[in-house]
């Protein structure tokens, strides 16, 4: 028994009974299937999950190598290491993939290099951030694309409200996935404006030419298996 959940198991003594059931039932909801016991066994169930979700990430890189007869190299410990820890916390399956297309490029011997600041990325973008990012990129790698031409696209392919495309295009920005013709400062300007000002901001965000930095495009990529 590890020392954690040592100190867990002696935290939980003083607590009521009914409190315990109530926060556990709680968290079976959180995680997604019935916890009915504190202690280890709430931790083993999450545990498991992890380590689930670790050998589906492995099974699946170990078959891409397989089926194209090639051997993988050694990965470097501190891409491994934390690029199974992160993949093992993903339940959806399009960031599933990419985790799993991390790891498969960090150990192709083709030229590839997974840097350490994109296992960050990947873990701060939303399943539709990904999604979007992948159409996106598609259509405007070698173009720089204006916003209401973008929210054309996304409204049609995603169905999404203007206020979760603006949010997107902010965290492209600040992951610096995508440049802006707009200096940083005025980004800064637009997001504190009030509520008589917004129209302004969107109307700056629309006439705004964006494009794929080289970071955002090799991201992508590393994103990718062929």
């Amino acid at each position: 028994m590890s020392n954690e959940l040592e100190k867990f198991d002696e935290l939980i003594d003083g607590i009521p009974d009914e409190l315990k059931t109530k926060a556990v039932g709680f968290l079976g909801e959180l995680v997604g299937q019935p916890l009915r016991e504190v202690g280890n066994i709430v931790f083993d169930n999450i545990r498991y999950l992890r380590v689930k979700n670790q050998v589906n990430l492995l099974i699946k890189a170990r078959e891409y190598f397989t089926s194209n007869g090639i051997q993988p190299k050694k990965i470097p410990m501190q891409i491994l290491v934390p690029l199974l820890e992160q993949g093992s916390l993903e339940e959806d399956e399009t960031l599933s993939k990419k985790w799993t297309a991390l790891l498969i490029n960090a150990s192709k011997d083709e030229g590839y290099t997974v840097r350490p600041s994109y296992l960050d990325i990947l873990k701060q973008l939303t399943p539709l951030e990904a999604k979007i990012l992948d159409y996106l990129y598609d259509a405007y790698i070698d173009f720089d694309f204006p916003l209401r031409h973008v929210k054309k696209r996304t409204y049609r392919e995603f169905n999404i409200t203007e206020k979760d495309l603006l949010i997107c295009v902010d965290n492209f920005l600040r992951l610096k996935l995508w440049n802006s013709e707009l200096p940083d400062k005025l980004y800064e300007i637009i997001s504190k404006m009030g509520e008589e000002q917004e129209k302004l901001g969107l109307i700056l965000y629309e006439k705004t030419t964006y494009s794929f930095t080289v970071l955002g495009k090799d991201f992508i990529k590393s994103c990718r298996t062929k």
